[in-house]
């Protein structure tokens, strides 16, 4: 088996599947592409092998095409034209503009989920500057956390994460100086209540520690 027959079975063992329902057309495509330029596959490979990674109904349609696409672009349009809903681009537009820090999830994680949102947006055509997402990431906070890094008002997605450590820095800071002045008596459960509801009770997970 030569070099290049070697790499196509390799990369048809790690091929991400796709099956209508579990991922977003658009990220299987970005997802597959990815795995096969890896693998050193020209687009006519990628044409030949996608079919392979294609289960139930994404297989069903396959197997219907009739003409079947003749080159890589070609396919890769044809899929999103069929399976997104027409009204893609709003309902991410929407999803974005509605999109908060829920409660259970890490700053970080939530930093994520909104620049995945940017991103397919502007894989659509959109363009966002570094000011708006980091007004958009902003703008998901709640209470004193949106305050505080209202306050400190980042510029950018990485100012914004800096911006939110030192929000909980600060939280902690405060909450040190009560407990200080209380005679060093452990916080009670209310107090505990308020700071996490706060911060969202995640954010201690911003500075790796539990």
């Amino acid at each position: 088996m030569g070099d290049r027959d070697q790499a196509s079975e390799i990369g048809r063992n790690k091929m991400p599947k796709w099956d209508r329902d579990n991922v977003e057309v658009g990220t299987f495509l970005r997802r597959f592409e990815r795995v096969g330029k890896a693998q050193k596959w020209m687009d006519a490979d990628l044409l030949r092998h996608l079919p392979l990674s294609l289960e139930k109904g994404a297989e069903d349609w396959y197997c219907r095409l009739n003409p079947l696409p003749q080159t890589w672009t070609e396919l890769k349009d044809l899929m999103p034209s069929r399976f997104r809903s027409s009204r893609f681009l709003e309902q991410t537009e929407n999803s974005l503009k509605s999109r908060t820090l829920r409660w259970g999830e890490s700053i970080s994680e939530y930093h994520d989920a909104i620049l995945a949102l940017f991103f397919e947006l502007e894989v659509l055509g959109k363009a966002y500057t570094d000011q708006e997402k980091a007004d958009q990431l902003t703008e998901g906070l709640h209470g004193e956390m949106l305050r505080d890094v209202t306050l400190m008002a980042p510029a950018n997605p990485p100012e914004f994460l800096a911006a939110a450590e030192k929000a909980v820095r600060i939280s902690r800071s405060t909450e040190r100086k009560k407990k200080n002045r209380g005679g060093g008596q452990l916080l009670g459960p209310d107090t505990l209540e308020r700071v996490e509801r706060k911060y969202a009770i995640v954010l201690p997970k911003i500075m790796g520690q539990k």
